[in-house]
């Protein structure tokens, strides 16, 4: 855990040897220097970081479900890295680096940054909600509409314009509804667009078993779980493509 920080990071460097090259841009890191900078400075090498913790919380919170949700959300990062394995976290934590955290849908790897990014924000918040309900402390003076973290998960399209699908998944699993909106994270300042949710019943159990190696893109998941045999009934093809190509 650390104190001065309200964000966390799912390395899951216990479980194998940072490589020297990624340690090497972990030290360059703005993003994740917060945490270790004095260490690294002390030390003066990649080694002094080649055995980060699994996961980091950021404490600096006074509300718990605030807190409860960071955790939630890096947890959701530590069982996908069981299902993609070492290569693919390295990669995630090297694409992460170098956008210095989650960045834009130009950044290198933003692919694999809006996929893993947008899956553990869903879990976070979906379950956030399961523990809290209207019992939460979300600051609702910027939308008035946004007083539950599922609603908040409904109601936010992106993290950022084009980049981090946020709201996609509980969209596959929500009611159909073609006509709702949905908007990017700034929600004073981002546009709100028609959300097609003509797709309803999905099962977090179905999608997180979508998630293996080879799927290192939301476009990749969506191909998956079209191919995956889950989609019955009045979910098809189409309706979860017009979905996906709302965010």
């Amino acid at each position: 855990m650390a104190h001065n920080r309200s964000d966390g990071f799912s390395l899951m460097g216990a479980q194998y040897t940072v490589s020297v090259s990624v340690a090497a841009q972990l030290m360059q890191s703005s993003w994740i220097a917060g945490s270790f900078g004095i260490v690294i400075a002390l030390v003066g090498s990649p080694a002094a970081i080649a055995y980060l913790p699994d996961v980091q919380i950021g404490v600096d919170y006074n509300k718990s479900d605030k807190l409860k949700r960071l955790v939630y959300h890096e947890l959701a990062h530590s069982s996908h890295y069981t299902k993609v394995g070492i290569a693919s976290w390295t990669a995630l934590a090297t694409n992460e680096i170098l956008a210095n955290g989650h960045g834009n849908e130009n950044s290198p790897g933003a692919g694999r940054i809006a996929l893993c990014e947008s899956w553990a924000e869903h879990i976070a918040r979906t379950i956030a909600h399961e523990t809290y309900g209207l019992n939460n402390s979300i600051d609702i003076s910027s939308n008035p509409n946004v007083n539950t973290y599922i609603t908040w998960l409904e109601k936010q399209k992106n993290e950022v314009t084009n980049h981090i699908p946020i709201g996609y998944y509980y969209d596959l699993q929500d009611g159909v509804n073609i006509t709702e909106t949905a908007t990017d994270k700034d929600w004073l300042n981002g546009n709100s667009d028609i959300i097609i949710d003509g797709v309803s019943g999905l099962s977090n159990n179905q999608l997180f078993s979508l998630l293996n190696s080879s799927i290192n893109s939301p476009s990749d998941f969506n191909t998956a779980l079209i191919n995956s045999g889950y989609l019955t009934g009045a979910n098809t093809s189409q309706k979860v493509n017009d979905l996906f190509n709302s965010y």
